[in-house]
């Protein structure tokens, strides 16, 4: 089943602790009980756990209709760890045959630090998929193991208007501020809404 753009994945309708996430493709190539859906007081994950031995964790977006490299992909990735030191990566690429792990091509790395949730955004324009599909590891073959990283909210959506996001604050004076924040490079409008303190945004 094809799912249409913009397209966007909770894990919210699966079992706690499943290996099945509907039409999403997931495979642990040396073990059996990765990727999987993993519970939080407050909402559901996808785990991928990779380590040298045990678990090598794969999954595969389930099929989008339309041309992906017209898209933006973002998705929210935590260690499964909480502590302050914890380190993970994880892999976004490409991938011919889930069932043959020689046939994943990585095309951007993102790395985990520490317990807090990044949101991870991945123009898709940038990248050659040689396959039309995207995949998404905590370590697999050569690449980095021992990573046990959990991914929510992920999005396939129109790159032309991204939220602003990794906001700064600087130069407080008593009145002005100047402020700072990220986005697609492209983008030459912005809409800057002040409020006076504890005012909720509409």
């Amino acid at each position: 089943e094809e799912k249409v753009f913009p397209w966007k994945e909770t894990f919210e309708a699966y079992s706690s602790g499943s290996t099945d996430a509907g039409c999403w493709q997931l495979k642990d190539y040396v073990g059996v009980d990765y990727p999987k859906i993993y519970s939080t007081s407050n909402n559901k994950w996808l785990e991928l756990y990779s380590s040298g031995t045990t678990h090598r964790s794969m999954a595969i977006l389930p099929t989008v209709e339309g041309t992906l490299t017209d898209q933006l992909l973002t998705f929210d990735v935590r260690n499964y760890s909480t502590s302050s030191s914890a380190s993970g990566v994880v892999y976004i690429g490409t991938m011919e045959d889930i069932s043959n792990q020689t046939t994943f091509v990585p095309f951007d790395t993102v790395k985990v630090t520490g317990s807090d949730v990044k949101k991870v955004r991945v123009i898709l324009s940038n990248y050659e998929l040689a396959y039309g599909n995207l995949a998404i590891t905590s370590g697999i073959g050569t690449l980095q193991m021992n990573s046990d990283v959990l991914i929510d909210n992920v999005e396939l959506k129109d790159p032309s208007c991204i939220d602003a996001y990794d906001f700064k604050q600087i130069n407080l004076a008593p009145h002005s501020i100047d402020l700072t924040w990220s986005g697609v490079s492209n983008n030459d409008q912005w809409r800057v809404k002040v409020l006076n303190q504890n005012v909720t945004v509409a």
